[in-house]
């Protein structure tokens, strides 16, 4: 049955895809065209050796009908399957500032969506609790990121509770050949581990956590119920208490930490952002830097 989109919603998913959108055409579209490499070489033609060419490339069978060395050219082959796996669980549903981390993950994934459509990469979309919730297959159609926004922001997910490592063993069993997979939600876990390094073995793995400031910073707010999302459990927590406040923050800090070395481990690229205004910022931060480096 066809789910009703209210027209709130459907004015905050033309606001999201025109922001993303404005953002690829004036700036991002660039980085991401140049920040990776295609997904591997393909026959363009023969010509005739000259000095300096890779003998490797030499076409002996050409070579020998026409009496003078021939090589293969190859080209860079720049269409890329993309898969942008999106944190649905209860814990997206968490936001202090400008925007809940549900509504800051859809910006996220609109923008790397909208990238990769433009330049004609092939785009798949998953969202994830402990479960893999749906599948979006890959496709070019340009429809494509404004069906992964509306499901953001509107899909009831059937678990409010979070498993990466559902994330990434999806990934590996849809992703046939070398892709770019981005895992977008708060990544916390270890859980994951072992899987994550599989993954990063094969395809390019770029992690976007999305932080919330309350969660990194608890303000002095007195006495306040504390639901866990995921959960559903809540306590009475005094944060008017310095010693809470630290406790709260340190235990973030560690998660935060813990967080960054697994993706080390597994040779993954690990993006920070957050709910305030500029979400976007350090994913574009991080392509620019990416393309220096290349």
């Amino acid at each position: 049955m066809k789910q009703e989109v209210s027209q709130e919603v459907l004015k905050q998913i033309k606001l999201i895809e025109l922001k993303s959108r404005k953002l690829v055409n004036t700036l991002f579209g660039g980085e991401y065209k140049t920040s990776f490499k295609g997904q591997g070489m393909t026959f363009s033609e023969f010509r005739e050796y000259v000095p300096g060419d890779d003998v490797r490339h030499i076409s002996w069978t050409l070579t020998a009908r026409t009496g003078r060395p021939h090589i293969k050219k190859f080209d860079e082959e720049r269409e890329m399957n993309v898969l942008i796996l999106v944190d649905v669980s209860g814990s997206s549903y968490f936001g202090s500032r400008y925007y809940l981390k549900l509504e800051a993950m859809a910006q996220i994934a609109a923008l790397l969506g909208l990238a990769a459509t433009k330049n004609r990469d092939v785009v798949g979309f998953g969202f994830y609790s402990e479960i893999i919730e749906k599948f979006t297959p890959f496709s070019k159609s340009r429809t494509q990121v404004q069906r992964m926004i509306r499901d953001v922001l509107t899909l009831k997910a059937q678990s409010r509770k979070t498993n990466l490592k559902a994330a990434t063993d999806f990934a590996r069993s849809v992703c046939k050949k070398r892709s770019t997979i981005f895992l977008i939600g708060d990544l916390f876990g270890v859980e994951h581990e072992t899987s994550l390094r599989l993954l990063s073995r094969k395809h390019d793995v770029i992690g976007v956590a999305v932080n919330d400031p309350l969660e990194l910073e608890p303000p002095s707010l007195g006495l306040i119920q504390w639901v866990d999302p995921e959960s559903g459990e809540s306590q009475w927590v005094d944060t008017d208490s310095l010693a809470v406040r630290d406790f709260v923050k340190n235990t973030m800090a560690n998660l935060v930490s813990e967080r960054k070395e697994v993706f080390r481990k597994a040779r993954a690229d690990l993006v920070e952002t957050h709910t305030g205004e500029g979400v976007l910022e350090p994913i574009v931060r991080f392509y620019s830097q990416k393309r220096r480096r290349r």
